[in-house]
């Protein structure tokens, strides 16, 4: 089983801040991604729809981070053909950009392409940093639901990954077409082809943009998406739309699920994107323990599960132990260092019910916690001070 890294898609988001998930010392929008970053080792970064970002963002997005941080993120809304303010371009491009219309919103057809290459440009650049730093996952193609299976969408997508290139992209469709039982295969054997990484998505259905929730791996990278099932996925209001938390009952069922996928890939990213209060950030440590193998002595070397945990609801202790840069990751009132012999990242704070360092017996959890403090015991100090990953 290849490596599994569960994140959410939002650190800042401001219902989440008001949540009480952040300690009241992650006062500032540095601590508050500094704390986020040892807790999981993956984000996605959704603002970048909205707006180009700046390169100085990146570039202090990486030196808040610790090695081995996953940030994906989203293509502006621009590249996947959306409708895009006129405003959220620089400056020197809004003119062009509008053109005679004077529109205040344009698609991507109403725009030349030596302003779409522009962009294209500047966006790129200013993940550079990012890039530079091994830190860049996945450029998230998300289109919409106007953008059905077809010929030239397909060259669109090989284009959008060939421009990118070394950098890679994912895609996620919003148009029933791509995956309706006679045009399934078609997707997912043109998305191989090209290497191109399949957005596996879990969200309402019923809907003209609903996708079902098929898993499958069509590159080295796996991506899966957490939507939720919101009754009012059709809101405008988007603490509606996606303000869902998953019961245990339904997470679950997709632990197994995540496994099987994680099996055809070298790394599987599974982002929760039901992004109110702090509902992705429960369900995420919530789904971490059920990805925790049943045989942490075994399972766990071979192939395990790449993730920070931190149960800031039930104010648990943890810590996650990595086997590709071999080291602990410190979780609060943990202090970690290096050592050899570890594999893929393996979570091992406790899940509901279990009191893991704290001390309640808790199983194969509280075992493998055992066998890392005596493998190298000198690598844990047990204290109430917050440390650095």
């Amino acid at each position: 089983m290849g490596a599994i890294l569960v994140g959410t898609a939002s650190w800042t988001d401001k219902t989440l801040i008001a949540s009480g998930w952040y300690p009241p010392e992650a006062d500032t929008p540095e601590k508050r991604l500094r704390f986020y970053a040892r807790q999981f080792p993956l984000v996605e970064v959704d603002a970048t729809y909205y707006a180009l970002p700046a390169e100085q963002t990146a570039t202090s997005w990486a030196e808040r981070t610790p090695a081995g941080f996953t940030f994906n993120v989203k293509a502006f809304s621009l590249f996947t053909q959306h409708p895009t303010p006129v405003k959220a371009l620089p400056l020197d491009l809004r003119e062009a950009a509008a053109g005679s219309s004077g529109k205040e919103r344009v698609y991507f057809k109403d725009v030349e392409p030596t302003v779409v290459d522009q962009a294209w440009e500047r966006f790129l650049a200013a993940l550079e940093p990012l890039h530079q730093a091994g830190k860049l996952g996945a450029i998230l193609l998300q289109f919409p639901p106007w953008f059905p299976i077809g010929r030239s969408r397909k060259d669109y997508i090989v284009a959008c990954a060939s421009r990118v290139a070394p950098r890679r992209v994912c895609v996620e469709f919003r148009n029933k077409t791509w995956m309706t039982p006679e045009n399934q295969s078609e997707t997912l054997d043109f998305l191989r082809s090209n290497q191109i990484p399949y957005v596996c998505v879990d969200m309402p259905q019923g809907y003209p943009s609903s996708i079902p929730p098929v898993l499958a791996a069509t590159s080295d990278l796996a991506v899966v998406r957490m939507h939720g099932h919101s009754s009012k996925w059709e809101s405008k209001d988007i603490y509606e739309r996606f303000g869902y938390e998953y019961s245990e009952s339904e997470l679950a069922s997709w632990a197994p699920r995540i496994r099987d996928l994680a099996s055809g890939a070298s790394t599987t990213h599974v982002l929760f994107n039901n992004c109110y209060r702090n509902y992705a950030q429960v369900n995420a440590e919530q789904l971490l323990g059920l990805l925790l193998p049943d045989d942490p002595e075994g399972e766990a070397r071979r192939g395990g599960l790449r993730a920070s945990r931190h149960m800031k609801y039930s104010r648990r202790r943890c810590c996650s132990i990595s086997a590709a840069a071999p080291r602990i990751r410190a979780g609060r009132g943990v202090r970690a260092r290096r050592w050899p012999g570890w594999g893929p990242w393996c979570g091992t704070g406790a899940g509901p019910g279990i009191r893991g360092l704290a001390g309640e017996p808790g199983g194969g959890r509280d075992r493998f916690i055992s066998n890392c403090i005596a493998r190298a015991p000198e690598t844990f100090t047990h204290d109430q001070k917050e440390t650095q990953a």
